[in-house]
Formats: structure tokens, C-alpha cells, sequence
């Protein structure tokens, strides 16, 4: 897998005046790119999902390519469709698209849709990959210029989709696993949400027989902050060895603020330094030196179900990135301005009663991407480090 390290040359903004200067073209050199963009190893991105989650990785690659050093006089008049194929499943929530998804999907998905059942099923993902497989050796002469896929998609913390992914033909079909979990956080008394610690115990621990699963050696997490939270509560936060990255990173969003979850359009990586050989908290969450990055990106008011479908496109704008060895904070910031997009430009509309919102997402176009560079930089420039951000949210959220 690439790993990013130097960027040789960059585009710059022409309506950004901040990111003119050449400290700022030089970290963003340093932040996003890894080498020479063409010559590098391919991977196609599966979502297992929804139409925003697909879309969302399409505009993550195609803002990767910018930040990568793809000047304007060498881009194509709309931006190309990206190595993407969806795996559409039911949504979650009552939300239907709007018409012009279709051309939308046409336009960002090179390897466009296939058909699954629900639940998914073993056979559904194999399907997916041998018809990726096959357009891939269309396109590329040598197999050695393409990987396995990169697989993204969602569970919820009471579904059993975890068995489905860690089945031995697929984690040996997949190059990066990508899961977004959503958990039936309860509201209290207090107007807080929180994943009863029954949930918490049952999620923590099916994720941990995940990561353990054989030849599963790259995984991206991310969830809600409350979900997070209620795992170290019940002291069933996975460790990972190594699966996750050099050091167990989550990538969470939401916030705590005066002891209540909000969202506020930042988000954070929380990164854990375990030391197993020291029996003194060398493996505890909550003992070990950890770390939490934060990410702000602009933040828009939005109706829940614009909310919800930007939380969707943040998390696999997040796989999407570190699939291709972007480091974690990198990538949460092109997630993070994703999903910025998503709730400025994505709309709704309410329609009769008893039928589902029709959801509208943002437009693929050059503008578009455009505002999304823009966004990864400013939020790439301002991350705020934080030691112990675990520990501290865990005590503001009321946990002891």
C-alpha cells in the first residue's frame, strides 16, 4: 500500500488567496501526496451502500488526483468517473434519491452498479468483485497495475454483517476494509444520546473477533463519538495489533459539548499507543498514551436527513482515503470537507405522507471538488492535537 510522504507539485486555487504562499503550497505537498499519481498501483473502491456513500468515494479520489498535482490545464472538461462500483443496499433510514441520482451515479462510477440482496450475502460481494475484476483487465494490460479491491460499507451495532465481511473469501478478495458503524444510541433524561452498555459490550466484542479474523491486515473504522465512548465504558474498545494502523486510529465524529454528543461539523481521529508488554495500563484505552486530532470544516445547519446522509459520505470518503495509504489525519480532513459539501449543497424535499424524503446530492463537477480542496487545506492547516482526548471527552460525557 502507498504511503504518502511528498508532494511534487501542487495546483493552486485561484480564488484562495490563503494557499498562495509557498509554506502553504509546501504543506500541502507534504500532507496529501505520495509520489507520482499515474504510475501508481490502482485500487477499485466497492461500496456496499448507498448511492451518497459511492459518490462520497468518487469525490474523495477525484479531490486525491487535485491534491496530488492535477493542474487545470490538464483536466478533462467534467471530472472523470473514478475506479467506484456500488453494491446498492436498502437504506437505513426512509430516504429515497431524486431523479438526477441516475446521471449522477453515471457520471462518478466508472464500474457503475450491482445488484445485491438484503441482507448482503457472500455471494452478492463475490459477484461484485469478479465484475470489477473483469473490467479492470480491460483497462490495464498487466494485473500488476491494479490491486484487490477496497471494500466500504456500513452496520449497524445490532446487524451481523461483520460474519459476512470476515468470511475467509472475502477478506482474501479485499486489499482494505472500510466499516461505518451506527449504533441505536437512547436518548436520557439529561437530552444526551448513548449506546446502552448491553449494546456497547455485544458491539465491541463482534468487532474484536473482526479484526482478528485471518489475513485481515488493514482496517478503517469510524463511528460515532457516544459509540465510541460507551465501548471504553464497557471496556470492549477492540485493540487491534497492527490491523488498524501502526497505532489503533478511530475515526469519529461528532462532538461533546456541556456533556451532551452535537454535531458541529468537526470530527477527530483518536489514536491509541498500546504497549502490551507493560502489565501496569499498557493495554488500557483509558491508561495508555493516546491522542485525538481534531478536524474542523465548516459547518452548515441542516435537516437530520441531509445530516445523516453527509455522516455517510464523510465515513467513506475516510476508507476511500486510507485505502490509498493516505495518512489518518489527511484523510479526515478530505472526509471531513465532504461531508462539508454534502450538507451545504445536498438537499430534500418532504413529499406525502408516509413515503420516504427524496434526498438530492451534491453535483460531480470541477466546482464542486474544487471547494473540497479548498476545504481539506484550511482544515489540514488548523488541526488541533490533543493528548488524552479520550480520557477527557469520556469524563465530559458523564462516564466515571
Amino acid at each position: 500500500m502507498v504511503i504518502f510522504s511528498a508532494l511534487i507539485s501542487v495546483v493552486t486555487l485561484h480564488h484562495v488567496s490563503a494557499f498562495t504562499s509557498l509554506q502553504n503550497s509546501q504543506i500541502r505537498r507534504n500532507a496529501f501526496r505520495s509520489g507520482p499519481l499515474y504510475a501508481e498501483k490502482k485500487y477499485p473502491v466497492v461500496v456496499v451502500g448507498t448511492p451518497s456513500e459511492a459518490l462520497a468515494a468518487s469525490m474523495a479520489l477525484c479531490t486525491r488526483e487535485v491534491l496530488n498535482g492535477l493542474e487545470k490545464d490538464d483536466r478533462p472538461p467534467v471530472p472523470p468517473p473514478q475506479l467506484v462500483a456500488l453494491l446498492q443496499q436498502p437504506h437505513r433510514h426512509q430516504i429515497a434519491m431524486s431523479e438526477e441520482i441516475d446521471s449522477l451515479l453515471q457520471n462518478s462510477l466508472l464500474f457503475g452498479q450491482y445488484q445485491g440482496t438484503s441482507p448482503i450475502t457472500v455471494q452478492n460481494l463475490m459477484e461484485a468483485f469478479n465484475g470489477v475484476e473483469n473490467f479492470l483487465s480491460c483497462i490495464y494490460d498487466r494485473s500488476e497495475d491494479y490491486g484487490n479491491p477496497i471494500l466500504h460499507t456500513a452496520t449497524e451495532s445490532r446487524a451481523d454483517k461483520l460474519s459476512i465481511l470476515a468470511n475467509e473469501s472475502v477478506r482474501n478478495s479485499v486489499s482494505y476494509f472500510g466499516l461505518n458503524l451506527y449504533s441505536n444510541l437512547v436518548q436520557s433524561g439529561e437530552g444526551k444520546f448513548s449506546l446502552p452498555k448491553e449494546e456497547a459490550s455485544d458491539l465491541g466484542t463482534r468487532l474484536q473477533t473482526f479484526l482478528d479474523a485471518g489475513s485481515m491486515d488493514s482496517v478503517a473504522i469510524s463511528m460515532d463519538l457516544p459509540t465510541h465512548l460507551a465501548m471504553l465504558q464497557a471496556n470492549r474498545l477492540p485493540k487491534s495489533r497492527g490491523v488498524l494502523g501502526s497505532t489503533d486510529v478511530f475515526a469519529i465524529r461528532d462532538d461533546i459539548q456541556e456533556g451532551r454528543n452535537v454535531d458541529d461539523g468537526s470530527s477527530m481521529t483518536i489514536e491509541y499507543n498500546y504497549d502490551y508488554e507493560n502489565p501496569m495500563g499498557g493495554s488500557d484505552p483509558l491508561l495508555c498514551p493516546s491522542y485525538g486530532n481534531c478536524v474542523v470544516a465548516p459547518n452548515t445547519i441542516n435537516h437530520p436527513v441531509v445530516q445523516f446522509e453527509a455522516n455517510s459520505a464523510h465515513a467513506a470518503a475516510y476508507t476511500a482515503m486510507r485505502g490509498y495509504g493516505m495518512n489518518p489525519i489527511s484523510s479526515l480532513c478530505v472526509a471531513s470537507s465532504v461531508k462539508a459539501i454534502f450538507k451545504e449543497m445536498g438537499s430534500f424535499e418532504s413529499v406525502e405522507t408516509g413515503s420516504p424524503a427524496r434526498f438530492t446530492p451534491p453535483p460531480y463537477n470541477w466546482d464542486v471538488i474544487d471547494r473540497i480542496t479548498e476545504y481539506c487545506c484550511q482544515s489540514r492547516q488548523n488541526v488541533v492535537k490533543e493528548e488524552g482526548a479520550s480520557r477527557k471527552k469520556y469524563r465530559e460525557f458523564g462516564y466515571k
